[in-house]
């Protein structure tokens, strides 16, 4: 098979190197004795093409109106937001000194093989002194 997305890191990687993320991905839950809930997580340090959001994949979460920080983020790897059938939460993002949470996947080459995700800013980056 053709790795797409190392063709294109490679040379994309020359105006736009590459980021190395931290990866928080939800893998369900666990229900406790008590009836709590548990979430589970792994996590897992990737590099991460990241971009600023198109308006066209604006249109495509009709966030248009959105008061928000937002990337779009293409990754090796399935990402996934959040999914009641599938019973995960969406998945967290470490870079830039904040926490960004997937509330769009937009594209997913493969099983899995690379995809293309929206992140939102869950925390602000420390400010610099």
């Amino acid at each position: 098979m053709i790795d797409v997305f190392g063709i294109a890191s490679g040379a994309l990687g020359i105006v736009n190197p590459a980021t190395t993320v931290t990866v928080t991905c939800s893998d369900g839950q666990t229900i406790e004795p008590d009836g709590s809930v548990t979430p589970k997580t792994f996590t897992l340090t990737v590099e991460a093409d990241i971009q600023a959001v198109s308006a066209g994949d604006l249109e495509h979460v009709a966030s248009i109106n959105q008061q928000a920080d937002m990337r779009a983020v293409y990754i090796r790897g399935g990402l996934k937001g959040l999914s009641r059938p599938l019973q995960v939460g969406g998945d967290l993002l470490n870079f830039y000194g904040s926490d960004w949470l997937v509330t769009q996947p937009v594209e997913e080459w493969g099983f899995g093989e690379w995809s293309k995700v929206i992140v939102t800013r869950q925390t602000a980056a420390p400010c610099p002194m």
